[in-house]
């Protein structure tokens, strides 16, 4: 079987890490994998993230869409050797190309439905002039099955959970908290200033001191360097560009905030489990992973005294802290392992008539300007 793994810019950049395992995990069962990224994009073929990746030029009024999909198919077969069986697409932003790259090499197509509002765009591309082999969503959550059932009504849908790698020697966590790590959105810029406030105000009440790291891109959405006025506060907040991409450095902190960005999957979140760190979100029926206190704590409203609550009684014990994180490290290593994510995507594949084949067995060629007319 081969794979063409189409990302969008914003995507790639987020989650880069489990593209990746994906195209490891994959590999190790027998799957060609070969990543097609936008040129400019954050991840590009030079860089040693992915084994092997081609680069696209991106749509637009002198690069029609068709023609874009052709140049990247022959792109495909220059360095593949064939057409792909299967066009897996990752951000929305990538899948009107992805179709058309899909009905051009008469391939199977899977959508990657990562967060709640790209639901209503699946329709939209089901009726796309020319046809793929087989069209079908993929969705990491049962929350999401359900939005896409409802909303895109006789869509394909296969449950894919995502997955992550849970070390067996990573270090047991002392429960101290001393550095916060804020992630998000910060399109809901009220709803991050009400978890930031919440969540600095129950900090200052500690004993111990402690140091703040906000995603750069949200602090800039959510305008925080306005909001903050004391200098002194300033002075312990730091803002990381790229936080997402930068998970080692995340990963070293103590307790993760999303403040908001709800109905959107972020591997983030898993890893940190993984790792067992204490992580304070907002309630979400669309993220299954989130189990109030299993594996995260809730702050049940989007108020400051909603947050400061929710955090406090973690800044307070140090055994709370530490519990919750081994609880949720549990979860993931029982529910969300990678090789998991593995099997499921392997299923949601055959699902459009991508057959399960050795690396090494014979490719699919063909003309491609001559196909999906």
């Amino acid at each position: 079987m081969r794979a063409l793994l189409l990302v969008d810019p914003i995507f790639a950049s987020r989650e880069r890490r489990m593209l990746a395992r994906l195209e490891a995990g994959l590999a190790d069962e027998g799957v060609r994998v070969l990543h097609a990224v936008p040129e400019g994009s954050t991840i590009d073929a030079d860089e040693a993230i992915f084994s092997r990746a081609i680069q696209f030029p991106e749509s637009g009024p002198f690069q029609p869409r068709r023609q874009v999909a052709r140049a990247l198919l022959e792109r495909t077969v220059s360095e593949d050797g064939g057409m792909p069986d299967v066009v897996h697409a990752f951000g929305g932003r990538s899948w009107r190309l992805a179709h058309a790259v899909a009905s051009q090499a008469e391939a199977g197509l899977v959508l990657e439905v990562w967060r709640a509002g790209l639901a209503t765009q699946l329709r939209r591309v089901r009726e796309l002039p020319h046809k793929t082999r087989g069209i079908v969503a993929s969705v990491p959550s049962l929350g999401l099955e359900e939005s896409v059932r409802s909303e895109a009504g006789g869509m394909a849908v296969s449950r894919v959970p995502w997955g992550v790698l849970a070390p067996g020697d990573a270090p047991p966590r002392t429960g101290e908290i001393r550095t916060l790590m804020f992630t998000g959105s910060g399109r809901d810029a009220a709803g991050f200033h009400a978890a930031f406030d919440g969540v600095i105000r129950a900090a200052q009440s500690s004993d111990h001191p402690w140091m703040a790291f906000v995603d750069a891109d949200m602090a800039r959405r959510a305008g925080l360097w306005k909001h903050i006025r004391a200098d002194e506060l300033r002075a312990r907040v730091s803002l990381i560009d790229g936080m997402e991409s930068r998970r080692d450095l995340v990963l070293r902190g103590d307790l993760l905030i999303q403040t908001e960005a709800l109905g959107e999957h972020r591997s983030l979140l898993l890893e940190a489990m993984a790792y067992g760190m204490a992580l304070v979100v907002r309630p979400d029926p669309m993220v299954d992973a989130l189990i109030g206190g299993s594996t995260c704590v809730f702050a049940p409203e989007q108020s400051r005294e909603a947050w400061e609550h929710s955090v406090l009684p973690l800044l307070a014990s140090r055994s709370a802290a530490a519990e919750l994180g081994a609880s949720a490290r549990k979860h993931v290593r029982e529910h969300h392992r990678a090789s998991a994510q593995i099997e499921a995507l392997l299923r949601c594949y055959e699902s459009v008539g991508a057959a399960p084949t050795l690396a090494f067995d014979t490719p699919r060629t063909g003309n491609v300007s001559g196909r999906g007319r």
